[in-house]
């Protein structure tokens, strides 16, 4: 691993950067190399990608309350909606 990471500071040509003791004010370099044995779907997170994707989704108690309410108050909504614009329409 010794030789795989490289920190070295960045240089400014023509200055003399970076001199003994000194490191430059701009941003750092590194340069990291790496082999890859697996891509994809072939590597752990590709196989817990494939697992959580078979899973399938149970609506919990709440949820199915919260999705009824949400039904019942858009109903009323849409209800008092076509009810105040039957009155404004009526009346002209």
């Amino acid at each position: 691993m010794a030789g795989l990471l490289n920190l070295a500071p960045a240089t400014c040509p023509g200055t003399g950067w970076p001199r003994r003791g000194h490191w430059p004010r701009g941003p750092l370099v590194l340069v990291f190399a790496a082999v890859a044995f697996a891509t994809g779907a072939d590597t752990q997170f590709g196989q817990i990608c494939q697992m959580t994707a078979q899973v399938t989704e149970v609506a919990s108690p709440l949820q199915r309350n919260a999705n009824r309410m949400a039904r019942q108050v858009s109903a009323v909504a849409v209800a008092l909606a076509a009810l105040v614009f039957g009155l404004r329409t009526s009346g002209s």
